[in-house]
């Protein structure tokens, strides 16, 4: 087999254990360009108009939780009512639904997206930690519909935040699959070789 077909399979391996249900990339790709944030799944006449505390109500509710532990695949930007039925999820999750919530009680926000990271801004957020290292609009590649270059790029984290999403979550027997279909792609021809040296 040459090189160049088992590249193809190869990508079309990962591609395939990664996204059993190609469905699932198509419709994540799409709501990136419109993101779902629309009327709440939550009553929000029980909520406080204070964005702060909303966005403390949308980190208890929703337990932190990778998408391949979800919903099955390695990235899945969801719906608001897929987050409220399954009350967990990672940072796109929290962020599609603090953003309906923020959307329905008339609060400004702002809905951005950085190569590792979903969140939503408004006024007079507290700057922690976390916030000034990965909600930093620097780093932003999207903010409220509109692409952008990012200002700056922090490939550590990118890599170390991307290892744990793509690899670390991804189930045994997945990772098993992974490695197994890689290796009989590039070395199965030759194991009938070996065979007939012997």
């Amino acid at each position: 087999m040459k090189l160049k077909l088992k590249g193809i399979i190869s990508v079309l391996w990962i591609f395939f254990v990664m996204y059993p249900n190609p469905y699932l990339l198509v419709v994540s790709v799409e709501r990136l360009n419109n993101p779902p944030i629309e009327k709440s799944p939550v009553n929000v006449s029980i909520l406080p108009s204070d964005p702060e505390e909303i966005e403390r109500f949308v980190i208890e509710f929703v337990r932190y939780e990778y998408d391949f532990r979800v919903y099955g695949v390695p990235w899945y930007l969801p719906h608001p009512e897929e987050v409220i039925k399954n009350g967990k999820g990672d940072c796109k999750s929290r962020a599609i639904l603090l953003a309906s919530i923020l959307n329905e009680k008339n609060i400004p926000f702002s809905f951005e997206i950085s190569p590792i990271h979903f969140w939503v801004d408004y006024e007079g957020k507290e700057q922690t930690d976390f916030v000034k290292k990965f909600e930093n609009q620097s780093a932003a590649i999207y903010v409220d519909g509109k692409w952008k270059f990012p200002e700056y790029v922090d490939l550590h984290t990118y890599m170390d935040v991307w290892k744990t999403v793509l690899w670390d979550s991804m189930p045994f027997v997945r990772k098993v699959l992974l490695i197994s279909g890689i290796v009989s792609i590039w070395f199965y021809p030759y194991m009938d070789r070996l065979k007939k040296i012997k």
